[in-house]
């Protein structure tokens, strides 16, 4: 089963691009056109139970929706490298004060622990040590490495697999999906950010300009013959598309879905809000 979709749904610029000016519920709009969402918010906040239900209520018309949850940054960029305990202790409550309520009504994809680019080879045990110490069958975790001698590490991700977690398969100006050696892991997790390569490896890049980009109708055939690749052959598939400036996701987001033959994501469903 394959699901596709944006790494956030809530952004300014997409009003008039992707959701009609007068949208009044941009979620449910969102849900009719794709059937995931990655969660970036929950890397920077907390929310309450009641905000998290509510975007489970407003996606109900679509029960294959899912929701991938982003690990919190305190957790992922901070704890990880000064405090393994607590980093250990913050997922657990992570889990049951925000993961448990979608997996109640079955409306959890997986849970993103982005790693950052600093983060090096000699803290692999503390990595694998920390999600050791969690239920990852319960709770589907997959890494994101945007350090390039990492992402095809073999003794990393030998290491990781063997806990039953997965690794993100990126395209982006320094990692390419064309890169990512082939494995048997039963899911597959895809992260598309875009090739602005002036923007992100600039030095005086700010924000989220680096992705800023728009991918050719060339090169979704490219990645799409990739994602092809993995249905029939993986029990669940993940797709995101995380070059969310000017719109550019849901409009790549549909793209995709067409060349893929899927669904949800074709242009008449817009056209029935």
């Amino acid at each position: 089963m394959i699901y596709l979709g944006c790494s956030g749904w809530n952004y300014d610029d997409w009003r008039g691009s992707f959701y009609p000016r007068g949208t009044v519920d941009e979620l449910k709009y969102y849900a009719m056109v794709f059937d995931t969402v990655e969660v970036n918010s929950t890397f920077y906040r907390d929310f309450k139970s009641a905000t998290l239900r509510s975007w489970i209520s407003r996606v109900k018309q679509n029960s294959r929706f899912k929701f991938t949850l982003k690990l919190p940054q305190k957790i992922s960029h901070e704890e990880l490298f000064s405090s393994p305990h607590t980093a250990v202790s913050d997922i657990s409550d992570f889990l049951e004060d925000t993961v448990s309520i979608f997996q109640e009504k079955n409306a959890l994809g997986v849970v993103l622990f982005q790693i950052p680019p600093h983060f090096t080879k000699s803290l692999e045990s503390v990595l694998i040590g920390i999600l050791s110490h969690v239920d990852t069958y319960k709770t589907k975790f997959f890494v994101e490495f945007r350090n390039k001698a990492l992402y095809n590490d073999i003794g990393i991700r030998k290491g990781l697999n063997e806990i039953n977690v997965g690794i993100v398969r990126i395209d982006s100006p320094d990692i390419m999906l064309k890169d990512f050696y082939e494995d048997d892991f039963g899911e597959v997790y895809y992260r598309f950010h875009g090739r602005n390569s002036a923007e992100w490896f600039s030095p005086l890049q700010s924000g989220q300009g680096k992705y800023s980009y728009r991918y050719t109708k060339e090169e979704l055939s490219d990645l799409s013959s990739t994602v092809k690749e993995s249905i029939g052959h993986n029990d669940e598939i993940f797709v995101y598309f995380n070059n969310h400036p000017n719109g550019n996701a849901p409009v790549n987001a549909m793209e995709m879905s067409e060349m893929l033959n899927l669904s949800n994501g074709v242009a008449w469903r817009r056209l029935e809000v």
